[in-house]
């Protein structure tokens, strides 16, 4: 049998996941709300799913930047950033949330926040950036930030 390769694949703590496959279709397992959430959408594509330290708590992203998320577990910081802070963010590229409360948001136009880290983080992401650069005089930018169990996390920068 020929099996359609995956196109997004994004998992959580809990044994959630979300698979998106070549031929469109999509798997996953989660809470009940996700799927109430991509029925309601089905005619946008997902820039990403992100899955935080609640069962209920998940975030969608679409490819046209909207977005939308559920559950408890939610950081209040990032509520603040995407729906009060200014205005509603609607240009979004990708969310990330950790099963410890860490979050990450990245934007169409390369903008990038983060919050709930832990200092071990932090203090990597400042040495990082305040790191001179032998090759020019750009600073660093931290492109992507995802988060696992125990600490552990993946982090790209240009």
């Amino acid at each position: 049998k020929f099996l359609q390769a995956p196109i997004y694949v994004s998992i959580g703590s809990n044994k959630r996941f979300y698979i998106e496959f070549e031929d469109g279709r999509a798997e996953w397992y989660g809470p009940e709300k996700l799927a109430d959430c991509l029925e309601a959408h089905c005619d946008l594509e997902i820039s990403s799913v992100a899955f935080g330290e609640r069962w209920d708590t998940f975030f969608v992203v679409f490819s046209d930047g909207s977005w939308d998320y559920q559950g408890k577990g939610i950081p209040k910081e990032l509520v603040r950033l995407i729906v009060h802070n200014g205005g509603f963010l609607s240009d979004l590229i990708c969310v990330t949330l950790g099963p410890q409360g860490e979050w990450f948001v990245a934007t169409k136009n390369g903008q990038t926040w983060w919050g709930g880290l832990s200092d071990e983080l932090e203090k990597n992401i400042y040495d990082l950036l305040s790191a001179p650069r032998a090759s020019d005089w750009k600073p660093r930018v931290v492109d992507f930030i995802d988060f696992g169990e125990s600490g552990s996390y993946f982090l790209s920068y240009e």
